[in-house]
């Protein structure tokens, strides 16, 4: 599973007033990183993706886990 944030790396950029392209890679991976976090802390997602759950057996009721 790969993580998407929900914040665009040129927003981010706006916000910190940051003008170059230096930190790119760095600003990319805090808001990857905060958007993990955030999704567990929170048990949802902030950006929509597919998910596959295994079950073991058919269940009548199917709680998935987000």
């Amino acid at each position: 599973m790969s993580i998407e944030s929900p914040v665009s790396l040129d927003e981010a950029k706006d916000h910190l007033r940051v003008i170059g392209d230096d930190d790119d890679n760095y600003i990319n991976s805090l808001l990857l990183a905060a958007t993990e976090w955030a999704e567990k802390f929170q048990n949802r997602t902030f950006v929509t993706r597919a998910r596959t759950m295994e079950l073991d057996a058919f269940q009548t009721i199917i709680c998935p886990p987000y």
